[in-house]
């Protein structure tokens, strides 16, 4: 018997708490603080991450799993949440695998 391929929505959802979870570690490190501490659902603006900081972490991101977002992907993102599903999305459209351990502590 074949063995059935994960769904492309399945592969997303697990690409997006892989995604969520290296976000979360990376903003608690340019915070200084534990990843405990971040919200995914929490406004990034009440963090005080400006368009800048987000900007960075975008680039980070870019430079980390090897792909390029388009400019407008970033637009309106208020959430970790958000980021991730934005992030998840197009690095499922590039074929990008994010591994489970995507970005470990770095404090």
């Amino acid at each position: 018997m074949k063995a059935e391929n994960p769904s492309s929505a399945a592969v997303q959802g697990d690409q997006k708490q892989r995604v969520c979870a290296a976000l979360i570690a990376k903003l608690a490190d340019f915070l200084r603080t534990q990843d405990e501490v971040i919200d995914p659902l929490h406004p990034l603006a009440e963090y005080g991450i400006d368009s800048t900081d987000l900007l960075m972490l975008v680039f980070e991101i870019e430079e980390h799993f090897g792909c390029k977002f388009p400019p407008d992907t970033f637009f309106d993102i208020e959430t970790v949440d958000d980021l991730a599903d934005r992030i998840a999305a197009s690095l499922t459209q590039q074929g990008i695998r994010v591994p489970e351990a995507a970005w470990g502590p770095t404090r």
